[in-house]
């Protein structure tokens, strides 16, 4: 009797470990410098998005079906030069994850 009372649990933390396993997220970042704010958000935004395209295919490419995509908002800030010139700094980030 104990040792189906073991192997039921451990059965169940298998399934319950193989389930928190399953889900991969994989990581994508842009970071782009570019004269004027709006020409910089439209190149991260642009880098982001083909990264985030890239991981798909990877995933995919792999046997792994693609879940949620999570994209946060760039984030852009004014980037001093010595010259004087309206750089801007854009960061953004994204999580490609797979289905579990």
């Amino acid at each position: 009797m104990k040792r189906i009372a073991v192997f039921c649990v451990a059965g169940l933390c298998m399934t319950a470990w193989a389930s928190a396993a399953g889900a991969t997220c994989m990581p994508v970042s842009s970071d782009i410098v570019s004269l004027g704010e709006q020409a910089a958000r439209f190149y991260a935004q642009r880098s982001l998005d083909n990264g985030v395209e890239e991981q798909k295919k990877a995933l995919e490419a792999s046997g792994r079906e693609v879940g949620k995509i999570d994209k946060r908002a760039l984030d852009c800030k004014h980037f001093p030069n010595l010259l004087g010139a309206d750089e801007w700094r854009c960061v953004g980030a994204a999580k490609v994850c797979t289905k579990i």
